[in-house]
């Protein structure tokens, strides 16, 4: 019997057919049998540069081929993947690398496909001088991530590892905070994957498009679902939305889960037709506040369902709507996955009545096993009965499925009346002269907080502040309505996932770098 590890899953994969598709990035093509050859030849050039079990790998490249490898050839070793996204800065990246302090970091190409060995010697770059930099944008490791690679030595290494052996490093988004370094063993990883292919019903003949920064869940546990269902991963190395409609056309993409902003840019582009997304049967929206006007766009440009869930970095994706409920049920974030619960408890700590609205407290059994801090794995904060909270309000209906109403740091507290800033976006979104938009809360005279919305108009649309104050004041309650609007040309959001960076925006409005919309 195969392990529940990702070497499992691999192997798996393999006995139904090594000849099948596995990975497409860009030109190159990987068949299951090349694909576990670039895993075993990667696995056999870390041993050799002296990377072993316990040992962190960091891997900093646009997503490719190479992140897919990379996170089966360390599993292979019971090194620790550590996953880094190109999207942010020097200074966070040196900072996330101190948290981690790999033993190696393996370079692949920048988001503007340059090798990352180009852009080392800017002084932007603080990395260890005992850290083993790899460039595998050249030389033995550019063959050996291609699909036309070197066969596998005769010596090859055989997986060692355990299914509770610790496997990968993901840092959250830090948006509420500094990023944590959290940790998943190898069965947990490889069990997620099982439990989301069931919601999703992925099958072999599945094509799969990750958009998904190489960081990011989004991205790392469709490689494992893929190989699980014995599919085929397609990588966007750039997540253009005009390169996203063409490649879901070209490649007839099956499976898409996208962020709400790219998918808003995906639905404006003139090429993106119900002919050119037919392929679809699922596209789903995912990572940030979700309207339903959006994922009714969605369902109907497409022809496709869309299907949402709720999930955070630490336990994974916890609950998901089953498809026959897409339409029935739109707007719900679906039922507790096999292997979780759900729970919502009021600020006393009871549980909470149906559709009482309270904090999500969740377990499951494929979450974290815990956090980096640095040296080791330290066991996270649980409740004696195994849930703990996720800073996430929601509720949960008669028949227990769950809606999300957005965080508690999120709500804006106005003449006595709680408000959730996601909702006052949402509904200036569905605006047909705004593009995008932000909700802040300042201190008020009165006590409280004041509503500020900062909008960015379209392109060739006037948009006038009382003009939304109505639109607002329709669709919610009348302390909902901004008492001010300004205007940005682009609303500040973390690099690759799109969430709000709200406290950066706070900083620059009140710097004066929005000015007043008119009227």
């Amino acid at each position: 019997m195969l392990p529940l590890t990702p070497t499992g899953l691999l192997r798996s994969a393999l006995a139904m057919g090594g000849d099948r598709e596995a990975v497409v990035d860009g030109a190159l093509r990987f068949t299951y049998e090349a694909l576990e050859r670039a895993v075993q030849q990667a696995a056999e050039l870390l041993a050799a540069a002296g990377i072993g079990a316990g040992d962190r790998v960091a891997h900093l490249g646009r997503s490719s081929a190479s992140h897919a490898i990379l996170l089966f050839a360390t599993a292979r070793l019971g090194a620790m993947y550590v996953a880094l996204d190109p999207w942010m800065r020097p200074a966070m990246l040196n900072t996330l690398i101190e948290k981690a302090a790999p033993k190696a970091i393996v370079l692949g190409h920048t988001l503007r496909g340059r090798p990352f060995t180009n852009d080392l010697t800017s002084s932007s770059w603080r990395l260890p001088d005992s850290l083993l930099c790899i460039d595998a944008a050249r030389g033995a490791w550019a063959q050996a991530m291609s699909p036309a690679g070197p066969p596998v030595p005769q010596h090859a290494l055989t997986d060692d590892s355990g299914p509770r052996t610790p496997h990968l490093i993901l840092f959250t988004s830090g948006t509420t905070g500094e990023p944590r370094g959290v940790v998943y063993d190898q069965e947990a990883f490889a069990g997620q994957a099982l439990v989301i292919n069931l919601g999703l019903a992925l099958s072999p003949t599945d094509r799969f498009l990750n958009v998904y920064p190489p960081g990011h869940f989004g991205s790392l546990m469709p490689v494992l679902q893929t190989v699980a269902a014995g599919a085929c991963l397609v990588q966007s190395a750039v997540p253009a939305p005009e390169k996203v409609s063409e490649a879901i056309r070209s490649e007839r993409i099956t499976v898409l889960v996208a962020v709400p902003s790219l998918w808003r840019r995906v639905l404006e582009q003139p090429t993106s037709t119900r002919e050119m997304l037919s392929s679809l049967r699922l596209a789903n929206i995912a990572s940030d506040s979700i309207s339903t006007r959006l994922i009714e766009q969605v369902m109907d440009r497409t022809g496709a369902l869309s299907i949402q869930g709720y999930g955070l970095t630490e336990a994974g994706l916890v609950t998901l709507l089953p498809t026959a409920d897409a339409r029935r049920r739109i707007g719900s974030a679906g039922l507790a996955l096999p292997f979780a619960a759900v729970q919502i408890r009021c600020r006393d700590g009871a549980l909470a009545q149906p559709m009482e609205e309270g904090e999500v407290w969740v377990k499951t059994e494929y979450g974290m096993a815990g956090l980096w801090d640095g040296h080791r794995v330290i066991a996270p904060e649980r409740g004696q009965d195994g849930f703990f909270r996720t800073g996430d309000l929601g509720w949960l209906d008669a028949e227990h499925y769950l809606t999300i109403g957005g965080r508690e740091e999120d709500l804006l507290k106005i003449s006595g009346y709680r408000i959730s800033a996601s909702a006052i976006e949402d509904v200036l979104r569905d605006h047909p002269a705004c593009a995008d938009a932000a909700v802040i809360g300042l201190p008020s005279e009165k006590g409280g907080q004041s509503v500020v919305a900062i909008v960015v108009p379209r392109q060739a649309h006037a948009l006038r502040a009382t003009e939304l104050m109505s639109w607002v004041g329709q669709a919610l309650q009348p302390q909902a309505v901004p008492a001010r609007f300004a205007v940005a040309g682009e609303i500040p959001r973390t690099d690759g996932t799109g969430k709000i960076r709200r406290k950066n925006l706070i900083d620059r409005f009140l710097g004066g770098e929005f000015p007043p919309l008119a009227g």
